[in-house]
């Protein structure tokens, strides 16, 4: 198998485990403000803790190959990088949420998309290191 299928089957993992994911994410957010009534940014903050922790098993026993990286080194550099993309995802969200009045939803979306490759990337070099 060429490098260039290779990447293609990670691409593609990659993105069905985010469609899985995703799902998670707007079921959990639906039911933390619909039926729990928490605030929309807060919800959305509890929502992605949870998605960073199922998001790291997935990467790392699913998706990507085991690099030679240790597990503790491992979890460092993904709960960074994904701070940072969690971070940028979430403040995108509450700003469309809090500024421009987007419904959460739709406000959710533009934030899963606007991150979507240069995770990928980033999240590849990472665990096969």
């Amino acid at each position: 198998m060429d490098l260039r299928e290779v990447a293609k089957r990670k691409s593609v993992k990659f993105v069905v485990c985010g469609v899985l994911l995703t799902v998670l994410q707007y079921a959990l957010n639906i039911a933390f403000i619909e039926w729990c009534h928490l605030n929309e940014s807060l919800s959305y903050a509890v929502v992605l803790v949870v998605l960073l922790v199922l998001g790291m098993v997935l990467n790392r026993y699913v998706v990507f190959d085991r690099g030679q990286t240790g597990l503790a080194k491992l979890t460092v550099q993904y709960v960074v990088l994904s701070l940072v993309f969690r971070g940028g995802a979430w403040a995108l969200y509450a700003a469309m949420v809090s500024w421009l009045k987007w419904h959460y939803l739709i406000a959710q979306t533009v934030s899963l998309l606007a991150f979507l490759v240069a995770k990928f990337f980033a999240f590849r070099r990472v665990f096969e290191a």
